[in-house]
């Protein structure tokens, strides 16, 4: 089935086939992957990327969807075709997969430690920042595989929610 998301300003085309159980094969621009998703308790969901385990906090309002992953939270809104009418036309095309992807402060915090430096490759899953907020550490990771592109903050820095933290160049 192919849904149309909207994530921020971009409109991503995605291919989702069920192969059976709570297995699923996930494709979006030149990108498929193999997501098995089983759902714990009322909103949270325990997934299996490509071998890679996360625990999933998602919250629904009708078309809108907000989820929470390693402590950072993510917006995306399923278009249906009555809505896709009322956009623009430029916006109607399915864009690729970002180039970047920009690292946020998930909650007001200071920020203890930079772990890497600009230029570095970055593995997903691997600390890159560690914050403190009310007296408890919290290790922001990336995503994805890729390069530091620029680091924006500095360490014991003041950071609100939504602060962005860094950006990564996706490999």
């Amino acid at each position: 089935m192919e849904y149309k998301i909207k994530i921020e300003n971009g409109i991503y085309s995605v291919q989702v086939e069920p192969l059976g159980d709570h297995l699923y094969r996930v494709s979006c621009a030149d990108r498929t992957r193999l997501i098995d998703v089983l759902e714990v308790s009322d909103n949270l969901y325990s997934m299996i990327c490509d071998g890679r385990s996360y625990e999933v906090d998602l919250i629904d309002e009708g078309d809108i969807y907000e989820a929470s992953i390693k402590g950072r939270s993510y917006s995306a809104e399923v278009l249906r075709p009555d809505r896709m009418a009322l956009l623009p036309e430029e916006e109607k095309e399915a864009v690729t997969m970002p180039e970047e992807e920009v690292l946020t402060s998930p909650l007001a915090c200071k920020v203890i430690r930079v772990l890497v430096k600009e230029g570095e490759t970055v593995e997903a899953d691997q600390v890159l920042v560690i914050i403190e907020a009310m007296k408890m550490e919290m290790p922001i990771s990336s995503t994805t595989r890729g390069k530091v592109k620029e680091i924006l903050v500095r360490e014991g820095q003041d950071a609100d929610k939504g602060t962005d933290l860094l950006i990564l160049t996706i490999a």
